[in-house]
C-alpha cells in the first residue's frame, strides 16, 4: 500500500519536473523499454533494434521482469540486453544496478515503451528518464508520454512494433524513419 503512495508521489513528481521536447531532430539514440514474460516473445524487439541499428542508430534495449531475480536467471541465462527485476529497485523504487541508473541518466533523443503488461513500474523508469521525447501505449499514464499509440488489448508485440513504427513515420514524415 505505502509503495504504490510512493511510486504515484515520485510518478507525480517526475512528470512535474520533466523538461518538455524543443523540436523533431533526427534521431540518433533511443531506449526501447519493455517487460519480459515467460509467454512474451523477444525475437520481435531483438529485430527491431537490430533493423535500427543497421541504419545508423544507436539503440538501447532495456527489459523488466515482474518476478524474483532468481527465477529470471533460470528462465532467461543469456539475454543480449540490459534487463533488471524487481530486486534491483530499493524500497523507493529508484534503481540501485550502476547500469540501470547510467541508462536512465543518458540523454537520448527517443524512448519507447513496448510494456504490453502495462506495468507502473516501467511507468515510473519512464518518468525518470532523460530522454528527450517518449512514446508509450498506456492512456491512462499519457502525462508520462509525450506521444501515445493506442493499442488493442490482444495486441502482440510484432503488431505493436509494426503500429509504432507507422505512427512515428506519419507524424515525423520523413525526418524519422525507424525502418
Amino acid at each position: 500500500m505505502i509503495t504504490k503512495k510512493i511510486l504515484h508521489w515520485k510518478l507525480n513528481r517526475n512528470v512535474n519536473n520533466r523538461e518538455k521536447y524543443r523540436g523533431i531532430n533526427p534521431v540518433k539514440n533511443l531506449i526501447v523499454v519493455f517487460s519480459i514474460s515467460k509467454d512474451s516473445p523477444l525475437d520481435p524487439i531483438l529485430q527491431y533494434a537490430k533493423k535500427l541499428e543497421n541504419n545508423q542508430k544507436s539503440v538501447e534495449l532495456l527489459g523488466y521482469f515482474p518476478g524474483k531475480r532468481k527465477e529470471f536467471q533460470k528462465k532467461f541465462a543469456d539475454l543480449p540486453f540490459q534487463s533488471f527485476t524487481r530486486s534491483d529497485l530499493n524500497f523507493f523504487l529508484s534503481p540501485k544496478k550502476p547500469e540501470l541508473k547510467a541508462i536512465l541518466n543518458r540523454e537520448a533523443d527517443l524512448l519507447i515503451n513496448l510494456d504490453l503488461m502495462r506495468l507502473e513500474v516501467i511507468h515510473l523508469l519512464v518518468s525518470s528518464s532523460r530522454a528527450h521525447f517518449k512514446v508509450g501505449m498506456d492512456l491512462k499514464r499519457q502525462a508520462v508520454y509525450d506521444l501515445m499509440i493506442e493499442t488493442g488489448d490482444q495486441c502482440t508485440l510484432q503488431n505493436t512494433i509494426d503500429h509504432t513504427k507507422e505512427v512515428m513515420n506519419s507524424v515525423f514524415s520523413n525526418d524519422l524513419q525507424l525502418s
